[in-house]
């Protein structure tokens, strides 16, 4: 049963009306399970929120504008990281240049992060400041991608009172949009922050941890707590659309290219061998059909069953015999349905793909083939409200699902994910009581562990 209008509650649980703690009836509202967001990116959805945000400027002269004021008001930092701009958007479509970064600070180190976090611009002062080591920095166009981008917070480090500030603004807004529980993208240096806010109490949402590919050997010293438990790694199979490094096959880029594969199959295949044996699961970022295809093969030598729930992150390029193909191999698929907002005409999958671009993202046919889906947002944007309303209005009938279909994917897909199908994800009895209530206007309440946490206009916790 995902949508009443009554809940009762004892000792954190729901359970029938009898004798409860509390009884919450909403006559005008729906209640829900608690939204779970299967693909976040909690501490740098906080950290963001220190930085400029360039998410809503229109043209690369607005973006310089806002940049100039930004740098002359910033007094303590010679570092600038500018985050989520998007090109798009833009009348004018082309990418900022290092020389137009490195007019506007000779002597401040900027970075600006596009939206998908795959591909960056940096100035001459900040890549002089990149160490050599790292790949795939084209130092004569500023132009950074993949493992570079991803691990700019490595590079020039953040304190851990700076993760654990990011993690509880991030859990702010999560808890405001009717999220409950996450599965997130971490280090291990970002678990233990994690669990050292539930030991001071501060933790309120259940958050699912992968942890990434490049600290695989950390993960056997990490142990699962109650609210912050141990999920396995993630790998990248290629990058994003927005960054033309998602890997293609059938489809082409219309600057030309196929984007990058990361991994080869032969890769692939010990890390599905090393996580069987040590009960681990398997995130792979997959977006391209390549990319998507690689995974395929590799997962050959994985049960048919898929006792260890492995998964594909994004699975946006699929193709009708590669659908089937995850289906038939009981691999879990987390998609973004937020990502549909590009997939209108004359929008970024067009931009970049032309050709078959509304192949992207088949939400309706994926389902009605019997994919196991939870969803997810990747940031952007975060909130499963705006990601139902694209799954409801996508422009492609095989991309359009029904409202019931989507939260289905917020709610039972998430805790099917993760393991916890028996606790939450649904409203029977027995199970949590993290729930949303939602109306006209939006989330009026997000409760958890049956005390509400939010209400609209107000913060309640523990109340």
């Amino acid at each position: 049963m995902l949508k009443i209008n009554d809940i009762y509650i004892e000792n954190g649980l729901i359970v029938p009306p009898s004798k409860p703690d509390r009884e919450l009836i909403f006559p005008d509202k729906e209640i829900y399970p608690g939204f779970c967001d299967s693909h976040t990116h909690l501490v740098q959805c906080g950290i963001k929120k220190s930085r400029l945000n360039l998410s809503s400027v229109k043209s690369k002269g607005e973006l310089y504008e806002l940049l100039n004021e930004w740098i002359k008001n910033e007094k303590t930092k010679d570092i600038i990281i500018a985050e989520d701009w998007d090109e798009s958007n833009w009348k004018h479509r082309g990418f900022p240049t290092r020389e137009e970064l490195t007019k506007i600070s000779k002597n401040k180190a900027v970075i600006l992060r596009r939206i998908c976090g795959h591909i960056a611009i940096a100035n001459e002062e900040a890549l002089s400041r990149l160490p050599g080591e790292w790949k795939r920095i084209d130092r004569t166009t500023g132009i950074l991608k993949e493992d570079v981008v991803l691990r700019i917070n490595e590079i020039f480090p953040i304190s851990e009172n700076e993760i654990k500030e990011g993690i509880l603004l991030a859990q702010k807004e999560m808890i405001e949009l009717g999220v409950t529980s996450v599965h997130d993208i971490m280090t291990p240096e970002y678990f233990r922050a994690y669990q050292s806010l539930e030991k001071e109490k501060e933790l309120k949402i259940s958050v699912y941890c992968f942890i990434t590919e490049g600290y695989i050997d950390s993960i056997p010293n990490l142990r699962s707590s109650n609210k912050v438990k141990l999920a396995g790694t993630k790998v990248f199979i290629d990058g994003s659309i927005g960054a033309r490094t998602a890997a293609l096959e059938d489809f082409s880029y219309i600057q030309g290219g196929k984007g990058l594969l990361l991994r080869t199959k032969e890769q692939i295949e010990p890390l599905i061998r090393l996580s069987n044996e040590n009960g681990y699961q398997l995130a792979f970022h997959a977006i391209g059909d390549r990319a998507i295809q690689t995974v395929l093969d590799a997962m050959n030598v994985n049960p048919v069953d898929n006792p260890g729930r492995h998964r594909i992150e994004h699975f946006e390029l699929a193709r009708d015999k590669q659908i089937k193909q995850a289906i038939k191999k009981n691999l879990i698929l987390s998609m973004q349905p937020n990502f549909l907002k590009w997939s209108k005409p004359c929008g970024l999958y067009e931009n970049v793909l032309k050709k078959d671009y509304q192949e992207n993202n088949r939400l309706s046919f994926i389902m009605e083939e019997g994919g196991n889906v939870c969803f997810g947002s990747d940031g952007m944007p975060y909130g499963p409200l705006f990601g139902i309303k694209q799954a409801v209005t996508a422009p492609s009938l095989s991309q359009r699902i029904t409202k019931s279909d989507a939260i289905r994917a917020y709610t039972k897909g998430g805790a099917y994910a993760s393991f916890k199908e028996s606790e939450t994800g649904d409203i029977q009895k027995g199970m949590k009581a993290d729930l949303v209530v939602v109306d006209e206007k939006g989330i009026y309440m997000t409760i958890i562990d049956g005390r509400i946490i939010y209400q609209r206009e107000s913060w309640c916790v523990g109340v």
